[in-house]
């Protein structure tokens, strides 16, 4: 294997003590690094986590990790969440979110343990839908969201309960999270063995931390879509000109760099698409239809960062689910954007998959592959952001 350019320097190397029994809620969250650790007790999966602090910009401050993470063996519950910069706070509502999910979760799943999968399987659609609606083909979306209805109702009926009810979860923690006085992502999955051993990663998202899974060939999927304003205003089709808005945006890109100046201002057409975007009621999109205004003007650092969708915000978010076949030996990874951002391939603006795959690749144990990761995500500087909160958590089907 050819010597990989990325791999940081004296490694450090990770001690067999590093397990825990159970990963108690919040007892990593002040400390600057946690090392890769395994949190024992799950089914059908070994699960793993570690975190990393950014360096406070004051040494003196009492500055705290934004991102956290979800180990619950008793719930099969794991995945990330990263407290929204700007917002105060982040740091307890990100905690809010490991602290409360899992109580939320057992009692959305025993009120739904009477309900038929066909039932359950048109409300998750419905919801699905009120999240997509305008963003993409309507006839795409019809389509996408019939396919999960069939693929749901044939499933095992405890998949499609454990889906609704982690939806329904995320939804119902929202007002408990808000009052922490912050907002904050999730990426929250769990893995699913039906009767017959088949195995199913069952991953619900809102905002921009998000979940690969990396297949027993070393290729890497994404897993989750962002819910930035970027991303959404992609897959909305919004058009500039003859031009798609990622055409457009790769037609500013500096030749020499790939890289596209923060400041740049984007000029995106107002259309009902973009106002839902941007967060407008569809009375409020019709006086700006009719106003003289004809774009919204916007820096593209801005909408490269923007979230649309956090818990906390006033309204319950809409998380989108994914639910797909594992076999042995597949890997399911869930980053926060402290990771996610430092694999952005700078001439296309897309997660440079195979590079991720390289650095997976670095090391055989789990344990490393973490501690590796965690390090070259902390030293690697991208452009428009080179320091951030890391929060990884991994799963390695049995």
């Amino acid at each position: 294997m050819p010597i990989n350019p990325n791999k940081p320097p004296n490694t450090p190397g990770i001690a067999t003590q590093n397990v825990i029994p159970v990963r108690e809620p919040g007892i990593f969250q002040e400390r600057g690094v946690v090392p890769a650790q395994e949190v024992t007790g799950f089914t059908g999966c070994r699960v793993y986590l570690t975190m990393e602090r950014k360096p406070p910009e004051d040494p003196k401050s009492d500055q705290r990790n934004e991102d956290n993470v979800l180990a619950d063996p008793r719930t099969g519950l794991m995945g990330v969440m990263d407290g929204l910069g700007g917002v105060s706070h982040g740091d307890l509502a990100s905690k809010a979110v490991e602290r409360l999910l899992p109580k939320a979760f057992t009692e959305a799943l025993t009120a739904v343990s009477a309900e038929t999968a066909g039932v359950l399987a048109n409300r998750l659609a419905k919801s699905q839908k009120q999240k997509l609606t305008g963003l993409g083909d309507p006839d795409a979306i019809a389509e996408k969201l019939e396919e999960m209805k069939t693929k749901l109702t044939k499933a095992d009926p405890a998949i499609v309960r454990k889906a609704w009810a982690l939806i329904k979860a995320l939804r119902d923690i929202n007002e408990q999270v808000r009052g922490s006085g912050g907002m904050t992502t999730a990426c929250i999955g769990m893995v699913h063995e039906t009767p017959k051993g088949s195995r199913y990663a069952i991953v619900a998202n809102v905002g921009d931390s998000g979940a690969f899974i990396r297949r027993k060939d070393g290729t890497v999927e994404r897993l989750t879509t962002e819910d930035s304003q970027l991303d959404e205003l992609m897959r909305c089709g919004i058009q500039i000109g003859d031009q798609t808005l990622k055409d457009h945006l790769n037609s500013l890109r500096d030749r020499r760099t790939g890289k596209i100046n923060m400041k740049t201002v984007i000029k995106i057409p107002i259309t009902p698409e973009s106002c839902r975007v941007f967060g407008y009621s569809e009375k409020g999109c019709e006086l700006l239809m009719k106003s003289n205004q004809k774009t919204f003007d916007q820096e593209y650092g801005n909408l490269k960062v923007a979230v649309n969708r956090a818990l906390g915000d006033k309204t319950p978010p809409v998380p989108s689910l994914e639910i797909v076949k594992l076999e042995s030996g597949d890997e399911i990874l869930f980053c926060t954007d402290g990771v996610i951002d430092k694999y952005e391939n700078e001439q296309t603006g897309d997660t440079d998959l195979s590079e991720l795959s390289m650095d997976l690749e670095l090391a055989d144990d789990a344990l490393d592959q973490l501690d590796t990761l965690r390090v070259i995500s902390a030293q690697r500087r991208v452009h428009f952001k080179y320091i951030d909160d890391i929060a990884i958590v991994m799963a390695a089907i049995k």
